[in-house]
């Protein structure tokens, strides 16, 4: 089987074996293209090519090469297991936790830089915020805990 290759402007190489056709895509410094792989394009690009178009901004612009080249696939994040227990409850933007004979609620912090902000709390809030389908909001006004929701507390 024989193919027929062509080369962009930025040494990437479109291709076909006679059946599909390809983008070769190669590293390139300070770019998002940080490894090799090859991708599948349409006989629609590889043509625009074939007939001489070999600035790879311009076929960027015109084909929307990226919804080839990055696979878009599902976040770390959401593939983490959060399983509550005897002991740690992971709530609608809070966890709380019984240490020893200690209760603590815990949230994430909207800030630039991130961190963390943990208080101890008391049973009836520990076992209210494990209760129902409650906010880390709803629970400080609920429980009158926004005395605790201070600097002094981050992590």
């Amino acid at each position: 089987m024989t193919t027929e290759q062509y080369k962009l402007d930025n040494s990437w190489n479109v291709w076909t074996d006679g059946l599909k056709y390809y983008l070769d895509v190669k590293p390139l410094e300070n770019s998002i293209f940080r490894k090799e792989e090859t991708v599948e394009i349409t006989k629609e690009i590889f043509e625009e090519v074939k007939a001489g178009q070999c600035k790879v901004s311009e076929l960027f612009k015109k084909f929307n090469l990226s919804k080839f080249i990055i696979k878009w696939g599902e976040s770390k994040s959401s593939q983490m297991k959060r399983e509550n227990t005897e002991n740690k409850f992971f709530g609608r933007g809070f966890i709380t936790s019984k240490e020893g004979s200690k209760y603590f609620l815990e949230y994430q912090l909207a800030r630039q830089g991130g961190g963390s902000r943990k208080f101890q709390i008391n049973k009836e809030v520990y076992e209210d915020s494990r209760r129902g389908n409650i906010t880390t909001s709803e629970l400080l006004k609920k429980h009158n805990l926004f005395h605790l929701d201070n600097p002094n507390n981050d992590q």
